[in-house]
Parts: C-alpha cells; structure tokens; sequence
C-alpha cells in the first residue's frame, strides 16, 4: 500500500553492441530510501544472457546471470546492486520499472555527474519541487492506484 511507481524506461541492444558496465542506479535517483527495479525482456535472453548482477552469498561477493529469460519474466533488485548488461548476438530489447517507498524524500549528491542525473529526474517527475521536499508528483502515483 505505500509503494510509489516512478518511472519506467525501454532498453535496446542491437546485435553485438557492447553491454553496460558494472554499476549501481542508486548515484541517479532523485529520491531516498527503499528503491526496488524491475526488469522485464520483450525479447527472449537465451541460456546465460540475462542482466548480470553481483550479490553477496555470504562468503564475498559473486557475480549471476538469469538466464533463459523470456518476454514477460521479471527480475529485480535494489538500487544499490551492481548489475551489467552482457554482448548479446540478436537485438535485445527490454523494460525498467522503478518503484520506491512513499515518504521518501528528494535528496541531491555532491557527485556532479550523480547532482545532475538527479536534478533531471527531480524536474521531470516532481515538477517545482526541491531538494528535501517529499518524493510525491502528479507522475509517482502509488501503486494501489493504478487499475
């Protein structure tokens, strides 16, 4: 009941296009607190060629794949996991959704590149908020409101 929806974004890879780079989405996110990501294939990731993330089992951390993905499976994972993309042999292409918990509130970052990536989607989805202000707009709309 108190989960925001914030924003959703479309990947395409063609065919042989480097993957990303290991990483965390936590620097670029306008709001604070608990950030969960989802992230759907609409085209089929055979064998090992699902996203990459690195999780901690207890015994130092290890990269894993989800493989033989299929449109319409899901993943997810905090903003916090580093994850990559991999070099995939066909066109890819797939779906992120963010959700975050309401309450939260709009924090910046001292890290120039993160203060701008943040700014962009603070302007975007709180229109004439500010930094400190709650993370609540006309386009987070918590998600027992969608129908």
């Amino acid at each position: 009941d108190n989960v925001r929806f914030a924003a959703w974004v479309i990947f395409h890879r063609p065919a042989g296009e480097a993957g990303t780079f290991w990483h965390s989405d936590a620097g670029h996110m306008a709001f604070g607190g608990n950030i969960v990501q989802y992230w759907m294939p609409l085209s089929a990731l055979p064998g090992e060629q699902g996203l990459m993330f690195e999780g901690d089992l207890g015994f130092g951390k290890t990269p894993y794949t989800f493989g033989e993905l299929r449109p319409g499976d899901l993943t997810m994972h905090r903003q916090t996991v580093n994850h990559a993309g991999q070099t995939y042999p066909a066109n890819t292409i797939g779906v992120s959704f963010i959700t975050y918990e309401d309450g939260a509130s709009l924090e910046d970052h001292q890290v120039p590149v993160f203060h701008f990536a943040r700014l962009q989607m603070m302007q975007r989805l709180f229109p004439g908020a500010a930094f400190g202000d709650l993370a609540v707009g006309p386009h987070t709309p918590l998600l027992r409101d969608l129908s």
